[in-house]
Protein backbone atom coordinates (compact mmCIF):
# COMPACT_ATOMS: atom_id res chain seq x y z
CA UNK A 1 0.00 0.00 0.00
CA UNK A 2 1.56 3.15 -0.90
CA UNK A 3 2.51 5.88 2.02
CA UNK A 4 1.42 9.72 1.16
CA UNK A 5 3.76 12.34 1.05
CA UNK A 6 2.19 13.94 4.36
CA UNK A 7 2.84 9.96 6.04
CA UNK A 8 6.48 9.51 4.41
CA UNK A 9 7.90 12.93 5.81
CA UNK A 10 8.80 11.18 9.26
CA UNK A 11 9.96 7.90 7.83
CA UNK A 12 12.45 10.09 5.51
CA UNK A 13 13.86 11.85 8.37
CA UNK A 14 14.41 8.37 10.10
CA UNK A 15 15.77 7.27 7.37
CA UNK A 16 18.36 9.81 6.78
CA UNK A 17 19.33 9.83 10.58
CA UNK A 18 20.01 5.54 10.59
CA UNK A 19 22.07 6.35 7.02
CA UNK A 20 24.29 9.30 8.62
CA UNK A 21 24.64 6.37 11.85
CA UNK A 22 25.22 4.13 9.52
CA UNK A 23 28.49 5.52 8.78
CA UNK A 24 29.77 6.45 11.69
CA UNK A 25 28.98 3.02 13.51
CA UNK A 26 30.54 1.42 10.56
CA UNK A 27 34.01 2.09 11.45
CA UNK A 28 33.36 0.54 15.11
CA UNK A 29 32.32 -2.86 13.62
CA UNK A 30 34.79 -5.33 14.22
CA UNK A 31 36.86 -6.43 11.16
CA UNK A 32 39.21 -9.53 10.44
CA UNK A 33 40.40 -11.63 7.59
CA UNK A 34 37.43 -12.97 5.48
CA UNK A 35 36.74 -15.49 2.62
CA UNK A 36 34.40 -12.92 1.30
CA UNK A 37 32.98 -15.82 -1.74
CA UNK A 38 31.62 -18.46 0.49
CA UNK A 39 29.17 -20.54 -0.95
CA UNK A 40 29.04 -24.51 -1.81
CA UNK A 41 31.48 -24.07 -5.03
CA UNK A 42 34.35 -23.50 -2.82
CA UNK A 43 33.54 -25.70 0.41
CA UNK A 44 35.37 -29.63 0.21
CA UNK A 45 32.56 -31.88 1.78
CA UNK A 46 33.24 -35.28 3.59
CA UNK A 47 30.14 -37.12 5.29
CA UNK A 48 28.30 -34.19 5.38
CA UNK A 49 31.01 -32.48 6.79
CA UNK A 50 32.90 -29.18 5.22
CA UNK A 51 36.60 -30.42 5.30
CA UNK A 52 38.37 -27.60 3.47
CA UNK A 53 37.43 -23.83 2.40
CA UNK A 54 38.57 -23.01 -1.58
CA UNK A 55 39.25 -20.33 -3.54
CA UNK A 56 40.66 -17.58 -1.55
CA UNK A 57 41.05 -14.91 -4.43
CA UNK A 58 38.71 -12.57 -2.76
CA UNK A 59 39.97 -12.88 0.81
CA UNK A 60 40.75 -9.73 2.54
CA UNK A 61 40.23 -7.44 5.89
CA UNK A 62 36.19 -6.98 6.06
CA UNK A 63 33.73 -6.84 8.52
CA UNK A 64 33.31 -9.93 10.43
CA UNK A 65 29.90 -10.61 9.66
CA UNK A 66 30.50 -10.45 6.05
CA UNK A 67 31.03 -14.19 5.11
CA UNK A 68 27.77 -14.80 6.51
CA UNK A 69 26.29 -11.92 4.40
CA UNK A 70 27.49 -13.53 1.42
CA UNK A 71 26.59 -16.95 2.04
CA UNK A 72 23.01 -15.54 2.64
Amino acid sequence: MPISRTNSKPLQSLFAGVAEKSEELYGHLPQQLVHRDYDPSNLLMKDQRVTAVLDFEFAGIDLRIMDVCVAL
